[in-house]
Formats: structure tokens, C-alpha cells, sequence
């Protein structure tokens, strides 16, 4: 027998001895006796506490020895016989967290549901189930309990930050604006929801308030490429290439060259009519990504615009041939056009 079947059989034994005992206990009681009978009870309550501690302990090792699998096996029948046990649920999620079950983060939910439901329920697992709700794909339930978790610890921006994030992933504008406000004015050095609100204004079509929460975000993490790219949309929205410029010139090259960032460049450009600019932006993207056919095609889109036909045929046609569906007529029609020049 393996070392590992041996801790699961004894963590079980330790819980079925408990039941067992406690059951006998129950049964055998007789109606009229108090003193004798509640020392019996007591014994009994002993012995399932220190089942259960032991067992909690096995499955403790079993997660710390990299064997997950063996403490859901050990909790799994610990929380049936102890279903008013918030802490053996608490277990059991993480426990179903450590392994590679298809169903680990399903399973791990419902037992935080379970242990919010035996409570108490507190801000710290409100926003654990919150996670794995939003992870799931079940946003109205991450809603619930990243509202549950604000209400339990108000001072905390984690908790406004994610329910911020789904709301706006709901649609829900207005509520998505006051999360991120909330967790902006609680975590003023946290550029993600002044990132958040610049996305919202640019959908919303407000460059200006865009480009100010843009910026600010930026201030907080120069490096990062989303609230570049939102500084670079919102002052080419606003007519101010060449400040959409400067934004993309912070991130190093490899980040200049990335699909999104190398469109907004190009854009720049053509609005400054530099068109030769903009086609060496999009061959550089084209070069770095050759896989990508939305690349490919914006290239081709760019190379025609600044008169380079040959080069934009070359790539309509590799566009064409990775699925990309505008770039094949594109392509047949850059030929035709050279073919009656």
C-alpha cells in the first residue's frame, strides 16, 4: 500500500470512529440517566474534536507534501460528517485549489458558498468566492459577493477595485464608475481602476477625460503598455498625434512594436501625413508578428495609403492566405489595378 492511500485511510478511520462513536452514543443512551449519560456525550465530543483535528492535520501534510488529491480525499468526508464546520470548508477550497481537476475552481467555489453560508461570513472569503465567480464566468455572483465583501470591509480597495471590473464587464457604467472612484480615492497609488475609468470615457466617447485618467495611471507605471496605448487613443481621438506619439515612445521597442500599440502609432502618423511613417510602423509590426493577420492587413491598409502598391499587394495576399477575410479581394484588386497600369 502506498504512503499516501495509508494517510487517507487512517484521516477517514479517524472520521468514521467519530460518527460511529458519536451514534452509539446516541443510541444506547438511556431516557433517565443524566450524569452517567453526559459523561458519555462529553467522552464522545472528545474523541469526534480529536478525529477531527487529526484529520484536518493529515490533509494539512498532505497539501504541504505537494499530494492535494489526498486532503480533498480526507475532507471531503470530513465536511459531510461535520456539516456545520466552517473551517473544514475552508480547507477543502483551498485543498481543490492545489490540484489540476478539471473542476478544482467549480468545486472550490461551492465551498466557500458552503462556508459563507455556515459563517461567519467575512470580507476575506466574500472576496475569495468573488474571484472564483468571476473566474467561472458567473459575474452577477462575483457582484454579490465583492459587494458583500465592501460592505464587511469598507476601508479595503480590493474589494471596490473588483467589483469596478465586473460591473464594468457587465455593462453596468454607472455602478463601475463609483467602484473606481471608491478604490482611486482608497488606493491613490493603484494605477488599475484610474486605467479602468480611462476605458470607460474613451467607450463612452470622452478623449479628454480619457486621456486625463490615462495619463495619470501612466504617472503611477510608466512602463505599462495598456495605459500607454489608452493615452495614445485618447489624444489621437482628441487631434494630438503628436502626444499619442510621446506616449508610445516611453514603452521600450518591443512593446512600440505590439499589434494595438503599432495601429495607434500608425494612426498618429496619418494624421500628422506622414504616411511613409505609418506604413514602416505596420512593416516593422508585420515583421515582428508574420502570424497575425489583422497585422498583415493593416500593413497592406497603410502601404496603399502612402502609394507603396507593390508592397501592399505582397501584404494583402500573406494576410489572404492566414484567413484574414477583407485581405483577398484587397489583394485581387491591388493586382488587377497594377496589372492595367
Amino acid at each position: 500500500m502506498r504512503p499516501k492511500t495509508v494517510v487517507i485511510i487512517a484521516a477517514m478511520k479517524l472520521v468514521g470512529i467519530a460518527v460511529i462513536v458519536g451514534a452509539v452514543v446516541a443510541v444506547n443512551l438511556p431516557s433517565g440517566s443524566t450524569a452517567d449519560g453526559g459523561l458519555r456525550a462529553e467522552t464522545a465530543a472528545a474523541g469526534l474534536a480529536t478525529s477531527t483535528t487529526d484529520a484536518m492535520g493529515a490533509a494539512r501534510t498532505a497539501v504541504t507534501d505537494g499530494e492535494p488529491d489526498q486532503a480533498v480525499a480526507i475532507l471531503t468526508p470530513l465536511a459531510e460528517a461535520n456539516p456545520a464546520d466552517q473551517e473544514i470548508r475552508l480547507a477543502l477550497a483551498s485543498a481543490y485549489l492545489e490540484t489540476d481537476a478539471e473542476e478544482a475552481v467549480a468545486n472550490a467555489y461551492d465551498a466557500y458558498v458552503a462556508a459563507l453560508a455556515i459563517g461567519p461570513r467575512t470580507a476575506e472569503v466574500e472576496f475569495q468566492a468573488g474571484t472564483l465567480a468571476s473566474t467561472l464566468d458567473r459575474p452577477q455572483r462575483a457582484v454579490e459577493h465583492y459587494a458583500m465583501a465592501q460592505t464587511l470591509r469598507p476601508e479595503d480597495p480590493a474589494p471596490a477595485l473588483y467589483l469596478g471590473l465586473v460591473q464594468q464587464r457587465l455593462g453596468e457604467i454607472d455602478a463601475a464608475k463609483a467602484s473606481l472612484l471608491r478604490a482611486v480615492v482608497l488606493s491613490p497609488d493603484d494605477a488599475t481602476p484610474l486605467g479602468a475609468l480611462a476605458q470607460i470615457a474613451l467607450d463612452e466617447n470622452k478623449p479628454g477625460l480619457a486621456a486625463d485618467h490615462a495619463s495619470k495611471a501612466a504617472a503611477r507605471e510608466p512602463t505599462r503598455l495598456e495605459w500607454r496605448l489608452l493615452q495614445a487613443r485618447a489624444h489621437n481621438r482628441l487631434g494630438e498625434p503628436e502626444r499619442a506619439l510621446e506616449a508610445c515612445d516611453a514603452l521600450g521597442e518591443a512593446d512600440r512594436l505590439f499589434p494595438a500599440v503599432a495601429s495607434a502609432r500608425a494612426a498618429a502618423y496619418g494624421l500628422l501625413r506622414d504616411l511613409a511613417a505609418a506604413s514602416d510602423v505596420l512593416a516593422a509590426a508585420a515583421e515582428r508578428y508574420p502570424s497575425d493577420p489583422d497585422v498583415l492587413f493593416d500593413a497592406a491598409v497603410w502601404h496603399e495609403k502612402a502609394d507603396r502598391l507593390d508592397a501592399a499587394a505582397g501584404f494583402a495576399g500573406r494576410a489572404a492566405i492566414l484567413g484574414h477575410p477583407l485581405a483577398r479581394s484587397m489583394r485581387d484588386r491591388l493586382r488587377a489595378e497594377a496589372g492595367d497600369g
